[in-house]
């Protein structure tokens, strides 16, 4: 049974990722490093609604090789459900898309953070 979600800016999982963002951003971090930690708490929090388990550093096992995606989510027999790749506002996005799915990225469930 497909699970929706009713997500509200006013919800507080919502207001902490702000904050976080915020919080990083006035110290001067605006890296991928500091900011992505922000957006997986957020990941986490909303994949647990939906009985998904969040990993960040995913590794999935490709012909060829593994890619190592900024985080992912299974389901409760292991099976990816989805997949999040970050990137900080020094890269260019389409460049690290284009990028990412021709090393054989998933092109199902995924999201590029920026």
């Amino acid at each position: 049974m497909e699970q929706k979600l009713n997500i509200k800016k006013s919800h507080k999982a919502i207001e902490d990722y702000y904050g976080g963002i915020k919080e990083q951003y006035d110290m001067g971090n605006k890296h991928e490093g500091a900011v992505a930690p922000v957006f997986a708490s957020l990941l986490e929090h909303y994949g647990k609604k939906v009985g998904w388990r969040f990993s960040q550093q995913y590794r999935i096992k490709k012909l060829g090789g593994i890619q190592i995606p900024d985080g992912a989510f299974t389901n409760e027999y292991s099976m990816l459900e989805g997949i999040w790749e970050a990137k900080d506002d020094f890269d260019t996005l389409e460049n690290e898309i284009k990028d990412k799915f021709n090393r054989g990225y998933p092109r199902f469930n995924i999201i590029f953070w920026q």
